[in-house]
């Protein structure tokens, strides 16, 4: 019987979203394409775009296709322990115990990121939603594993901003988790003729086909 961090992970919900993807889009592929640079190349960057525009499922054929990539999904009841704990049980498949702290999940996470050089990638889905305390986290971890990790900060538009906010004011953590990320990459939207090449593949008429196009839905 599975455990409930079992049940209700991160990684079965991607899963779940790669079987029902039926039409890649550019967008997708320009995201894959980061993804495999920050691993190969252990960078830490950010990605934003709107609601809807392929993310999660681009992630989701990425982690399909490749090894060693680590994927974790900020929900908004999500403690800094909670994603360490999450990121121990799939690099480890041992879910920590009660009785250990921060810092020796801490020490624990880095050993097993960078205790070879084999290339790996940690995923944050909705980073938005980390604290500030949640952001000084992930650059200590950053620090650690320098060599042979990359991350990859996944968000909406208000992403960034709320960060250079934050710098602007002072907020302890932003600063230094800002400056370590090497670039911010903007998801395009979808290509006129992308639109109709979906609209094909979902057999609409020449008429609903026009309409789509007049309609500039993404």
């Amino acid at each position: 019987m599975k455990n409930l961090h079992e049940k209700f992970s991160a990684i079965d919900l991607l899963n779940h979203l790669f079987s029902k993807i039926k039409f890649i889009f550019s967008a997708q592929s320009y995201i894959i394409e980061i993804l495999e640079d920050a691993k190969k190349r252990s960078r830490m960057v950010g990605i934003l775009g709107r609601e809807g525009m392929g993310k999660s499922s681009a992630i989701a054929q990425y982690i399909q296709d490749s090894e060693q990539v680590y994927y974790l999904r900020i929900g908004t009841t999500y403690t800094i322990s909670n994603l360490l704990n999450e990121l121990l049980y799939q690099l480890t498949d041992v879910y920590p115990t009660v009785s250990e702290t921060l810092f020796d999940k801490m020490k624990k996470l880095s050993f097993f990121l960078s205790k070879d050089n084999t290339k790996r990638l940690v995923i944050i889905d909705d980073a938005g939603r980390l604290s500030a305390r949640g952001l000084s986290t992930w650059f200590e971890l950053r620090d650690n594993t320098i060599s042979t990790t990359g991350f990859v900060f996944i968000g909406l538009d208000y992403f960034q901003k709320n960060l250079l906010r934050a710098k602007k004011n002072g907020v302890p953590g932003i600063a230094e988790f800002y400056r370590r990320v090497e670039n911010w990459y903007w998801v395009p939207g979808l290509k006129k003729n992308e639109i109709t090449a979906y609209g094909v593949e979902k057999k609409l008429t020449q008429n609903q086909l026009m309409q789509l196009a007049a309609a500039g839905i993404e």
